[in-house]
């Protein structure tokens, strides 16, 4: 038969439960958006870019994974700079947007022919000498 003492910490745990529960979802925000604001040289195409990151529209924001996208995006060695912010929307929602500056790139390479004469050599074997 149960005990008016173990009946009484029954409430209580459940009390508990529900609000950890509770908190959690009310702590829980989830994302409008994502953007990304590129600037330096070159900008890359937004697949190849969120290709890299698993933060998306709809998801749970959580800053453990947005720290895990700016390692993963500065990883590539495409950008100089990767910074993401947090934006919070009216209706309770985040937009998180990354601001990414590329590296300079040398995309195209000239070389031209050098107009100084060419000079002679004085060493042995030589048939330029005269």
């Amino acid at each position: 038969m149960p005990t008016f003492k173990n009946i009484r910490g029954f409430p209580f745990a459940v009390f508990v439960f529900v609000f950890c529960l509770t908190a959690h979802h009310l702590g829980a925000q989830k994302i409008e958006k994502v953007e990304f604001k590129q600037g330096g040289g070159y900008t890359f195409p937004e697949e190849s870019i969120s290709y890299n990151v698993r933060s998306s529209k709809g998801r749970q924001f959580d800053q453990k994974i947005i720290d895990e996208d700016v390692k993963r995006l500065f990883s590539t060695g495409n950008f100089a700079d990767v910074v993401a912010e947090k934006e919070q929307t009216s209706d309770g929602k985040v937009n998180v947007i990354f601001k990414l500056i590329s590296k300079l790139r040398m995309q195209n390479l000239r070389t031209s022919r050098s107009k100084m004469p060419r000079q002679k050599s004085n060493l042995p074997g030589n048939k330029n000498v005269q």
